[in-house]
């Protein structure tokens, strides 16, 4: 299986953590390496390949910590396109918030992702609601306690069970209000508490029919 790591390489984004997660980081990528010889680590930053196993021992790995990249949604989309035939999963390790601007490139990775078949999983230091959304549609995990990041990156090995399921309160785009019932843009999976003829996300026009009594 070949797994895919988006990683943020960056020197200011590692000081807001308050231990050595990359330590966890090599610890999970040896332990994945040697659970299997068909195993493969691709890891990506800043839409490109920084270390492949099939060229560099896993034993350098701690050569990409000179990098200044940081990770972006270009990342994800640059994994699936890197993804053949060959059973493949993803793990995004993010110490920053997304940007808003992403969020259509997301979906479009999430669903890319589901055709393919492909796990969406994440670390993330801080909450990204796209991100977690891209992960529970996928079948993937997602988890954001630094106390307990070795022991979540451990369980996508599937030795251990799901630490939690997923899930996510829905916010709706025009007021930012969690909600129980609303309205959701087929295009861009937005949600609204009331009626709109257009998306304010992605500006889609919605058709209907009127019923015949």
């Amino acid at each position: 299986m070949i797994l895919f790591l988006l990683i943020d390489l960056h020197k200011d984004d590692w000081e807001m953590t308050t231990r050595d997660l990359f330590a966890d980081v090599v610890v999970f990528l040896n332990a994945y390496q040697k659970s299997s010889r068909e195993n493969r680590i691709v890891i990506v930053s800043s839409r490109c390949v920084v270390f492949d196993t099939l060229e560099n021992d896993i034993s350098a790995i701690y050569s990409i910590t000179a990098l200044e990249t940081r990770y972006s949604v270009g990342d994800l989309g640059y994994a699936l396109c890197l993804h053949r035939s060959e059973e493949s999963q993803i793990v995004i390790f993010t110490l920053r918030e997304e940007h808003k601007d992403e969020y259509l490139r997301y979906i479009k990775c999430m669903f890319a992702a589901q055709r393919f078949r492909i796990k969406i999983n994440a670390f993330s230091l801080v909450e990204n609601k796209t991100i977690l959304q891209c992960c529970a549609s996928t079948g993937g995990e997602y988890f954001s306690d630094e106390t307990q990041c070795l022991r979540f990156l451990l369980s996508l090995l599937g030795t251990r069970k799901p630490l939690q399921p997923l899930g996510f309160s829905a916010t709706c785009y025009c007021h930012g209000k969690q909600i129980l019932l609303g309205l959701v843009c087929p295009i861009c999976l937005s949600v609204f508490c009331k009626f709109i003829p257009v998306c304010k996300k992605c500006k889609s026009k919605f058709s209907f029919i009127k019923l015949e009594e």
